[in-house]
């Protein structure tokens, strides 16, 4: 039974995150001032980054490649994303306002 939930997450995480990723889309279009849109940009860019990951981990399950969802394979999927996330943690602090 824990296996068919574990099965029913992964959809639903993806689901959360293109619904994360629309909302702060559409928020960054709806902004006055060129520091909200730089917000939303930022929240859209964490989300991009995620996603693809998150894709690959569901069309292992989809597919039943349980070899590829073992625990100790799961953070070396997720090294790149946090690669392309360092570099834009530390522009987003030399771009904000003192």
């Amino acid at each position: 039974m824990v296996e068919g939930v574990r099965k029913v997450r992964r959809p639903l995480v993806l689901m959360a995150l293109s619904v994360a990723f629309l909302t702060a889309f559409w928020m960054e279009l709806s902004s006055a001032t060129l520091q909200e849109k730089l917000f939303w940009n930022y929240l859209e860019c964490i989300v991009n980054v995620t996603l693809p990951p998150l894709f690959l981990l569901y069309t292992y399950t989809f597919l039943g490649w349980k070899a590829m969802i073992q625990p100790k394979n799961l953070p070396l999927l997720f090294i790149v994303p946090a690669l392309m996330l360092a570099p834009g943690a530390s522009w987003r602090r030399w771009t904000t306002a003192s």
